[in-house]
């Protein structure tokens, strides 16, 4: 009579279940830390526009970088760096109107005198525009390159 198991495969395969699950639950390779999406997205209520909230590490990784809207004597001024063109022609800025808060907000633009962008429209003098980065908060935004 045979003393062995009949299969002596199924306890194996129990084992290896067991350790796969158990890689299953890892972080990653030990001391890594767990993925944290580099940005929210959320609607703004009554607005086609969305909020976008950046993690410090986001902000850091881009470079993002602002600058204030002024006021001259023809019309309002940004960075021309702040302008983004959408596919319809349409022209708009990232605020910035709190800590890792970008808003998208539309603007017209009169005339462009180098590095600058004179405004018919835009947001209020005084208001922080993103000028490094803008480009990345757009395909944030409209999930570009997902």
């Amino acid at each position: 009579m045979n003393r062995w198991p009949r299969s002596t495969t199924r306890p194996a395969a129990i084992v290896l279940a067991m350790l796969a699950s158990l890689v299953g639950c890892s972080d990653g390779p030990a001391g890594e830390a767990p993925y944290v999406k580099p940005f929210t997205l959320d609607t703004i209520a009554g607005s086609d526009t969305k909020q976008l909230t950046l993690t410090d590490e986001a902000i850091a990784r881009l470079g993002i970088e602002t600058a204030e809207v002024t006021e001259a004597t023809d019309g309002l001024v940004v960075p021309y760096a702040a302008v983004i063109y959408l596919p319809d022609g349409s022209t708009w800025v990232y605020t910035n109107p709190d800590g890792n808060v970008f808003v998208r907000q539309p603007l017209t633009v009169k005339e462009i005198r180098g590095d600058e962008a004179v405004l018919d429209s835009g947001p209020e003098p005084g208001t922080a525009v993103a000028i490094v980065g803008v480009a990345e908060l757009f395909g944030a935004e409209y999930k570009v390159g997902k």
